[in-house]
Parts: C-alpha cells; structure tokens; sequence
C-alpha cells in the first residue's frame, strides 16, 4: 500500500512536525536554575520527547516530587507568556499537512504534549483546525494515558488499522501504533537516536519530513 492510499494520517507533534528543542531546553534550564542545587544541570543533555516528569527525573535522578512541581510550575511559565519563539514547523511539514488535507485525508495527532500547552503552539503555528483527532496524555480529566492508550482508545473509537499510518520519531511512536496494526514512518532526524527508531522496525523510514514529502507518492508499506 502506498504512503498516499490511507484514510488516516497521525503524528507525533516534538521532533516530528514541530521543532521545539530550543524552547523546551531554555525554558527548563531556566526552571532549573530557580532551585539553588540545580544550577549546575545542564539542562541541553536531556532527551526530548517523553513527557515532562520523565525529563526532570532523567536530569536530576535524585530530584523530589516537591521539586518536580517547582520545576513543572517554572517550566510552565513559557506557555502561560507564551514564551516559544523558537518553536517552529520542520521543513516540509506543513507543506505535507497541506497536501494530505487537500486530497481530503483524515489527520490526528497522537503526543506526549498535554492539551493546553499544545493549544497555545496552536494557535501561533496555525493549521491544526485540519486535525480531527488530538490524542494526549491529559485529555481524560483525572486519568493520564500513555500512547498505548491512545492508540488503543483511536481503535476502539472506530479508526480501521489497515487503513491509518503513524509518522513519529521515538520508539514508542512505532510500537504503539503497531501494537494495534497500524503502519508506521519513522523519522531518523527527530529527537530520538537513529539506532532507537531502526529498533524499534518501522514500515519505513524517512530522514525527516522533507525527504516524506518529496517522496510521499512512492514509499511502499
């Protein structure tokens, strides 16, 4: 089946679409440095991706649930001023919503972000009004769910597998959405390390969604 032949097209949103690296690195280095202890952690070390708390606890494995809502408050902040500068669509990703929408296919996003946060990218980035599904982690008020879950709740909410495909750049992108058998794209040039995407055995893999776009009519899965 060819990459243009699915009904259903989700996305990770960092290190996919998105490039948000060097907001997210200077607002947590920034939330760092309000705590005493902290100001020597170099917060540009840490891998982006996994949701918050997993990314303090990996900086800082000593780091207490007290100073985790420090951090999570400070960090925070740059949404509430709307602190993103930087952040910003990688090339030929908005082109590639724009040609999917344009042949009236059905996009989603499945991301670690939680709502609000990715409502204010939203609205500076624009053209999210064509996603009509937007999984995360907090979009059950009082129950967290992981992408597993969310793979999970799309399939049992009536997404067909044979008919969608999953475009992400971490390992769990892929394993969640083939858990539930959906094709897969892995982006090598994303947050996560080649060798983590190859493991992982995606479909296929693309360098980044400028290469998707250019060869969007030929990839095979």
């Amino acid at each position: 089946m060819r990459f243009l032949d699915f009904t259903w097209y989700f996305f990770d949103f960092d290190g996919t679409l998105v490039d948000s690296a060097g907001d997210i690195i200077d607002n947590l280095q920034r939330a760092y440095n309000t705590i005493p202890r902290f100001m020597g952690v170099n917060a540009a070390s840490v891998k982006i991706g996994p949701p918050l708390a997993t990314m303090l606890k990996v900086l800082t494995p000593d780091v207490t649930e007290s100073e985790i809502k420090t951090l999570t408050e400070e960090f925070m902040k740059m949404y509430l001023v709307k602190d993103f500068k930087k952040t910003a669509f990688f090339p030929g990703a908005k082109e590639l919503i724009d040609l999917l929408a344009s042949k009236e296919k059905k996009l989603g996003l499945v991301t670690n972000k939680p709502t609000r946060n990715l409502g204010f990218l939203f609205e500076k980035l624009g053209s999210f009004g064509l996603f009509s599904k937007v999984m995360t982690p907090d979009m059950h008020a009082g129950r967290k769910i992981d992408k597993l879950g969310m793979f999970k709740e799309l399939i049992d909410g009536g997404v067909k597998p044979q008919s969608a495909v999953m475009i992400g750049d971490a390992g769990t992108d892929i394993s969640s959405a083939q858990a539930y058998g959906v094709k897969t794209i892995g982006i090598l040039e994303g947050y996560s390390s080649e060798d983590e995407i190859k493991g992982a055995k995606p479909d296929a893999c693309v360098r980044n969604m400028r290469e998707l776009l250019a060869h969007s009519g030929d990839i095979i899965l």
